[in-house]
């Protein structure tokens, strides 16, 4: 009698032995890291000693030992089924931050004595939160939160948790930095000052072509799963040529060409590139050449977020003099004088009562009536003959004439060492003409 059933089939497995593999892998990707309070995935590719076999998810023993952890989901086949060259299990991470998991699966088949696998081993760190890493950038030339146009930047994460105490990380915790006008980001790297407790990552990039809004350049760190977790702002700045300019004023009178004696020129560079004004950095601009006797400059002081640079010096004893200030522009390590050249400014006395004022019409005594007389002021102070400002001087008070406009000038301009004016002779015949001059600041002229 015949059997109607058909053949008999039965699927043939393997025997795993130890020379099985077991592998890790944080959530985020995170290699040989395991993020605090997450799930770990773990694969099993079952082999002997010939190479990859098949097995059943009984050949190992369920839970593996684990130290920070627990088991998630147990051993099973990779896509289900009875057998497979390939069995999975996960791992919830339990242990402290900075501590280790370790992950041992065992094999044993048919109830044999069960033999380690190879072990996992994985450092537990922290998983990012919103604002609490630190994020430092710096131009790879100065050394500073300030860079020039189109010049590199570095910039160096510090993982820390949540107290903003340093920690261990992952570069997985952290989508692509990006920055609000900076170019050629590179991807995260470990930092040479990183170790295994406390996480430091770089990245690279190249700042704006041309200066930004507000001169403000903000680098962004986000984190992978949505946030911030640092960001940091950088001044940009341009480079400053020499067509920058200068301008230096006596404060007292608003004079750009004249300074009394004792007195100091307040003096300011407009930042200016070869299209126009721009903003620039103290070391930009080198110590101001001084003609000599005039001091020395006073250091340089950056104003309007670079805009302006200032600095005061201080005017030459000897009146009558004329000093000459001189700006310079660092350019491309080339100290350059500014195009527009020498600032100049004639150094003025301090007159006093030691001045005397003389008169003269038909002679020294006399005058004809209705003719004009020509006056003198010899300026003068304690040391003698000096220079003055015709504004050193009131209007003369004269009796039997009146000034004629302008009343007191100097063939010099502003300031002098001798000063004129003409009286338009109006007493009648037999009179007498007098004129008195008084120094504004008090006290009345010899004649």
């Amino acid at each position: 009698q015949l059997f109607t059933e058909g053949a008999f089939s039965m699927s043939v497995i393997g025997t795993p032995t130890t020379s099985s593999t077991v592998a890790c892998t944080g959530s985020r990707n995170t290699g040989a890291q395991a993020l605090f309070n997450s799930v770990v995935s773990c694969s099993i590719s079952v082999r002997d000693a010939l190479g990859s076999t098949t097995g059943l998810a009984a050949d190992f023993v369920n839970p593996p030992t684990i130290s920070g952890g627990v088991v998630g989901g147990a051993i099973s086949v990779l896509g289900g089924g009875g057998s497979g060259v390939v069995m999975v299990f996960t791992v919830n991470v339990t242990g402290a931050v900075n501590t280790n998991l370790t992950v041992t699966p065992q094999v044993s088949v048919n109830a044999a004595t069960a033999a380690n696998l190879n072990t996992v081993t994985m450092q537990i760190i922290e998983i990012a939160t919103a604002n609490s890493d630190l994020l430092s950038c710096v131009s790879d030339v100065s050394t500073t939160s300030s860079v020039r146009i189109s010049e590199a930047i570095t910039c160096t994460l510090t993982v820390r948790n949540g107290l903003g105490t340093p920690t261990s990380g992952s570069i997985a915790n952290y989508a692509a930095a990006t920055s609000s006008a900076g170019t050629g980001i590179s991807s995260y790297t470990v930092a040479p000052t990183s170790n295994v407790n406390a996480s430091v990552f770089q990245f690279t990039l190249t700042s704006p072509t041309t200066v930004p809004t507000n001169n403000q350049l903000t680098i962004t760190v986000p984190l992978a799963g949505g946030g911030v977790a640092a960001s940091t702002a950088m001044t940009v700045f341009s480079k400053p040529t020499a067509a920058s300019t200068l301008v230096c004023t006596f404060a007292p009178t608003s004079s750009t060409t004249h300074i009394t004696v004792g007195g100091s020129a307040d003096c300011v560079i407009t930042v200016r590139d070869n299209t126009g004004a721009v903003n620039g950095q103290v070391t930009d601009f080198a110590i101001p050449l001084i003609s000599s006797g005039s001091g020395v400059p006073s250091a340089i002081v950056s104003s309007g977020g670079g805009a302006t640079m200032s600095f005061s010096v201080a005017a030459p004893a000897t009146a009558g003099s004329v000093f000459t200030v001189s700006a310079r522009v660092v350019v491309n390590g080339i100290t350059r004088t500014l195009t527009q050249g020498l600032v100049s400014m004639t150094v003025v006395g301090i007159p006093t009562s030691a001045s005397s004022v003389s008169c003269e019409g038909l002679s020294l005594t006399q005058a004809r009536a209705g003719g004009l007389v020509t006056c003198a002021i010899a300026v003068a102070n304690a040391n003698g003959a000096t220079t003055g400002y015709v504004t050193d001087f009131a209007a003369p008070a004269i009796v039997g004439g009146a000034c004629v406009a302008p009343c007191i000038a100097s063939t010099s301009g502003v300031s002098g060492s001798s000063l004129t004016f003409t009286v338009n002779v109006t007493g009648s015949v037999g009179t007498t003409l007098t004129v008195s001059v008084s120094l504004t600041s008090g006290g009345t002229l010899t004649s």
